[in-house]
């Protein structure tokens, strides 16, 4: 009878200490890294927002001082505006445009994993190269978007030093990475159990209304990580 309840509780999904104490260790670099260069910064950042500290000199605690200053100093609050536009503009739109590639790849279609590695590639690819090739792209001269904008007759445009294009420049640059992002929701996708698919499809729901009812219920911790790391 105890080999039959063990076996009945090994069923029911339940890990023993060794599995757990395996998990954590594997889980470990992970956390360990997240805890040093995140975690800790942040914290300690948050900690120095109270103290006036030039480095040089012992940090003098000034309490909500340098709150003060923020609100009153305008290149913050264009720091702050800027930021919250890319936020609220950029983030939805790469989010939107991963996840339709990842549900378009993980359909059967031919060349898919050619398709998958095309679009990560540009994530392999090193800062500074990454960097040299927007600039190049968006060149006054021989840029690629102005050469697009002279077949229609548009005069060529200063893209990364006027002030209203710099930051549609800075979110067309920002769908360089949509790869990541894609290939996080793939996992996501890939991990949904076809039956429940299956079934919405039995009972009569449309392809949009199984991806709203039930792809996207249970991709909301991918779209919340994704959401975080955008």
């Amino acid at each position: 009878m105890a080999a039959v309840a063990q076996s009945q509780k090994r069923k029911s999904g339940s890990l023993t200490k060794n599995e757990w104490v395996a998990g954590y260790l594997f889980a470990s670099p992970f956390i360990i890294g997240f805890l040093v260069f995140f975690a800790f910064p942040m914290l300690y950042s948050a900690w120095l927002t109270f103290y006036d500290w030039d480095l040089l000199s012992a940090p003098r605690f000034v309490g909500l001082d340098n709150f003060r200053k923020i609100v009153s100093d305008p290149l913050a609050n264009l720091s702050l505006y800027n930021s919250a536009f890319y936020t609220i503009i950029a983030v939805p739109i790469q989010l939107v445009i991963s996840f339709t590639l990842a549900l378009a790849l993980t359909q059967p279609v031919r060349f898919r994993d050619f398709y998958r590695s095309l679009f990560y590639l540009p994530i392999i690819v090193p800062l500074v190269a990454w960097a040299v090739v927007w600039q190049r792209m968006f060149h006054i001269d021989y840029g690629m978007f102005n050469i697009i904008l002279s077949w229609f007759g548009v005069e060529p445009r200063a893209w990364l030093s006027t002030t209203s294009l710099a930051k549609p420049a800075i979110i067309i640059m920002s769908f360089w990475y949509i790869g990541r992002q894609m290939v996080i929701f793939i996992a996501g996708l890939t991990s949904i159990p076809p039956a429940l698919l299956e079934a919405a499809s039995i009972d009569g729901a449309s392809g949009f209304r199984r991806i709203w009812s039930v792809v996207l219920p249970l991709m909301t911790p991918f779209i919340f990580y994704n959401l975080v790391i955008a």
